[in-house]
């Protein structure tokens, strides 16, 4: 149950981590926008300096999102080798376990065995 929630704190802590990055991301493109358009004395003229300035922040949204992708899609890659990773230990903790009850059995077959031959006048052992 606990792996659940980890597994599921550690979801959200990452898609937090992506919405405060593009929430920069944004903020930055707003902020570069209205300040191009400042620097260059655009109060109310034509707009062109705005229309360029966010064309330019749009590209920029477009790399960071396309990093954000590359990053959520290595994450998923990672997720599935530990999911993958945690069941194949699954399997050879059952596997061990089976063993050991088998190995158990034999043990308490041969302890009782023993003891039905010490008790029976068998070969006493000291």
């Amino acid at each position: 149950m606990s792996r659940n929630k980890t597994r599921e704190e550690g979801d959200q802590e990452m898609g937090e981590q992506v919405m405060n990055n593009t929430w920069s991301t944004m903020e930055g493109v707003t902020t570069l926008a209205v300040n191009d358009n400042n620097a260059k004395g655009g109060g109310g003229g034509g707009g062109g300096g705005v229309e360029r300035a966010m064309e330019r922040n749009v590209v920029k949204m477009k790399k960071e999102w396309s990093r954000v992708e590359r990053e959520l899609g290595h994450a998923r890659r990672r997720e599935e080798k530990l999911t993958e990773s945690v069941k194949e230990m699954g399997k050879k903790i059952d596997v061990m376990s089976t063993e050991l009850e088998s190995t158990d059995t034999i043990i308490r077959g041969l302890s009782s065995s023993f003891n039905v031959q010490t008790h029976s006048g068998g070969p006493h052992v000291s």
